[in-house]
């Protein structure tokens, strides 16, 4: 109560960080330089790197996640607390923030815009449990900012799959095998960007990845929050 009357009172959002005047997704100036920016990473993946190369070794390997992938930010503190925030403690303003972040680092890279965005599916049951999709949440901020519809029916996981928190790369490939439905018919020749909080393995992007191509989708974006090392 007192921070929200303090920020009617200046006339602007306070910085979620260290309460000073925000300047960009409610935070100030110093605190955005001080963020874990991904640099360097893979061109193709996003994979945090140690020093800038072509591509990663998993990336030579399996080939890119998609046509172009983005992660702006390390899931280093404070984003990997904004990450755990919005997935299991409802803090839907670290949504929001990720959001507004995502969206300002996608006009920085000057990267093409999708014609629709699509939030990472839940399946139903986690759904019901969650109560939202962390997912949908940063992409209708990131939406808004970048003035892209949000599409968050043309796909979703059909199969229940076990929690992939502690699965190795091939154990989250093999688990995700087949785990995704598309709609063709709103699909066919457009360009969609799939929004998640956070990339892991790069299992799960992957797969849904494969489902919109099959589904007719010329071209895919990936754009997470957050990029981790591999496990």
């Amino acid at each position: 109560m007192v921070d929200s009357v303090l920020d009617w009172a200046l006339g602007g959002e306070r910085c979620a960080l260290c309460h000073a005047p925000a300047f960009e997704a409610g935070l100030c100036a110093p605190c955005i330089d001080a963020l874990p920016w991904n640099a360097p990473a893979c061109p193709r993946c996003a994979l945090p790197l140690a020093s800038p190369t072509s591509s990663c070794q998993q990336c030579r390997a399996l080939g890119p996640v998609a046509d172009s992938v983005l992660c702006p930010l390390r899931y280093a503190p404070p984003a990997d607390r904004w990450v755990h925030a919005l997935k299991y403690e409802a803090e839907l303003a670290a949504g929001r923030r990720m959001g507004r972040l995502l969206a300002q680092a996608i006009r920085n890279e000057g990267v093409p815009l999708p014609e629709l965005i699509l939030p990472m599916p839940l399946h139903p049951k986690r759904l019901r449990e969650r109560g939202y999709n962390q997912a949908q949440e940063i992409a209708r901020w990131m939406g808004r900012a970048l003035a892209v519809p949000m599409a968050s029916t043309l796909a979703w996981r059909w199969r229940e799959t076990a929690d992939q928190t502690h699965l190795n790369a091939g154990e989250r490939r093999r688990n995700l095998r087949d785990a995704f439905r598309a709609d063709g018919a709103r699909l066919a020749g457009r360009h969609v960007a799939v929004i998640d909080d956070v990339m892991t393995t790069g299992a799960s992007a992957r797969a849904l990845v494969a489902t919109l191509r099959k589904a007719g989708a010329t071209r895919v974006s990936v754009w997470c929050a957050t990029r981790t090392p591999l496990p």
